[in-house]
């Protein structure tokens, strides 16, 4: 991971760590060549697009890849 990788990973982690509906979930935003890959779990739909629209807003994110799972729905 290059250091502007890693500046919008901790980004997007802040940001998202930021909202109360999202900072006490376990979300970890990894970044590789600009894409954000969103990983974890949240406990509601619409959080799940809520972290999407949060790390897209973040200037510097070419895309978001969106990765997260609902508590109690394993993801294989």
């Amino acid at each position: 991971m290059d250091l502007k990788d890693e500046f919008l990973s901790q980004r997007v982690y802040s940001l998202l760590h930021q909202v109360k509906e999202l900072g006490h979930l376990p979300i970890k935003p990894v970044c590789r060549k600009g894409v954000v890959y969103l990983r974890g779990r949240v406990d509601a739909p619409e959080k799940v697009s809520l972290a999407k629209e949060l790390a897209e807003s973040i200037t510097g994110v070419r895309a978001v890849v969106n990765q997260l799972s609902l508590l109690g729905n394993k993801k294989e």
